[in-house]
């Protein structure tokens, strides 16, 4: 005669692993989509520069800034007016740099062609990006503008 009973304890048996083993399958699955969807960050930084670059390079061919005032804190004024451009973004993790030939024109933010160099060994400094533009088509007329971005984003689990 045959042990029905250790028969069915040893099924019941085999059925707990195989429903623990679905459990921690459904479980990793969980853990790994949330932890790609949450664990990195966002690296914008140099896209934030192209896109800030693109729109000073594109108000600076279409406005009329002057840009032979000597007075600073007016030229800024009138370039950030004329350029809808945020003081409060530039002041926390952007910068602009517009040059003419050799003479610096303006600077805004905090950041430089320097640390600029130092972004490609260290992660911590900022990304910038870099255009050189012609206006009304006249050689005499270059403008050199540089741009970084020193902005992270991270999603966080809260």
């Amino acid at each position: 005669m045959k042990n029905k009973k250790a028969e069915t304890e040893s099924g019941e048996f085999l059925m707990l692993l195989a429903y623990i083993m679905i459990m921690v399958a459904i479980g990793a699955g969980i853990w790994t989509g949330i932890s790609f969807f949450f664990g990195s960050e966002y690296d914008f930084r140099l896209t934030d520069a192209k896109i800030l670059n693109d729109k000073i390079s594109t108000c600076i061919q279409n406005s009329e800034i002057n840009w032979n005032n000597q007075d600073k804190d007016f030229l800024t004024q009138d370039f950030l007016a004329k350029c809808q451009i945020n003081q409060n973004a530039l002041n926390n993790s952007l910068f602009i740099q517009i040059k003419k030939g050799d003479l610096e024109l303006l600077r805004l933010g905090k950041g430089d062609e320097v640390q600029c160099s130092f972004s490609e060994k260290n992660i911590l400094y900022p990304k910038c990006f870099n255009s050189t533009i012609y206006k009304d088509n006249n050689t005499e007329s270059q403008f050199f503008i540089l741009t970084g971005s020193n902005q992270k984003s991270q999603e966080k689990l809260t």
